[in-house]
């Protein structure tokens, strides 16, 4: 029963979870067919599936309304449910990805990672092609190869300016990513001053989050440049400031050169309307 219960609550995560159906759902739009099990097949019926929301997965709302208990479990169990179902890699990407422009949607970057988890061969493409959504998924457990490639694959993003370290929680995660070559991966982004500042300082946050990785015992390389990107940031913060200051004053002057033309145009009305009368009084 237990496995029936998993199996179903998976199918009601893919279903909800990865946009098949969105909103509240009703038992009867989903109920029917049968699912796999390791004790044979079993149906999916309106009896299986209320068994299933009477289970801990699941918070009743009302009489007739259930929730997820928490979110990880239907992103969990939406990911198990593919692999379950033994779909390729292709095709579960294929799944995933927009229509629109070819990339995985943020409401299903969780769903991403739980299946990177579970499936070396998604792991090694999203390393490559969307490596920001492995920070959440579990690459501690990962090889020391995946890793490896996980590392490359943000660095390289992060030099073409496709990815950015707004997300401060992003760099709790960082210190998942050690591994025996991380030192001399990390060593020329942080020398080449050519590279933008922004991916030298991640690649000095790495860096710092796994203990320097050597490259500390180098002069002190870290603190020197962490203090050059700390200065190029700040000059950026400056230019931007100025940036937006004189942003504001155009707006501003502009605002008070409308907000002149309106108060001439009224009180240019308002003194024509006063003349009327004068000018009628004269004619008689």
């Amino acid at each position: 029963m237990e496995a029936q219960n998993t199996l179903a609550s998976g199918e009601l995560a893919d279903i909800i979870s990865l946009g098949r159906i969105t909103g509240i759902v009703a038992i009867s739009e989903i109920a029917g067919g049968y699912e796999p099990a390791p004790s044979g097949t079993f149906q999916v019926g309106d009896v299986e599936l209320h068994q299933t929301l009477l289970s801990p997965l699941f918070t009743r709302v009302t009489d007739s309304l259930f929730a997820w208990s928490h979110q990880t479990f239907a992103e969990f169990l939406a990911a198990y449910y593919l692999i379950e179902r033994g779909l390729a890699p292709q095709n579960i990407l294929e799944f995933l990805r927009s229509s629109e422009d070819r990339r995985i949607p943020p409401q299903l970057h969780e769903v991403s990672a739980w299946l990177a988890s579970m499936d070396d061969t998604l792991f090694n493409t999203l390393a490559e092609t969307d490596p920001d959504i492995l920070l959440r998924s579990d690459v501690a457990s990962a090889s020391p190869q995946a890793r490896e490639a996980l590392v490359n694959g943000l660095l390289l993003r992060f030099d073409r300016a496709e990815l950015h370290d707004f997300n401060t929680q992003d760099r709790f995660r960082y210190d998942r990513l050690d591994h025996p070559k991380l030192g001399e991966q990390l060593l020329p982004y942080i020398l080449d001053s050519q590279k933008n500042v922004v991916v030298r300082r991640f690649a000095i946050d790495i860096a710092e989050e796994n203990g320097g990785v050597g490259i500390e015992d180098k002069g002190g390389l870290i603190s020197a440049f962490s203090c050059e990107v700390d200065s190029a940031v700040s000059k950026w913060q400056r230019e931007d400031y100025e940036r937006k200051q004189s942003k504001l004053a155009k707006a501003e002057n502009a605002a008070r050169k409308l907000s002149q033309q309106m108060e001439e145009l009224l009180l240019g009305g308002s003194s024509a309307k006063q003349d009327v009368p004068a000018e009628r009084s004269a004619t008689h």
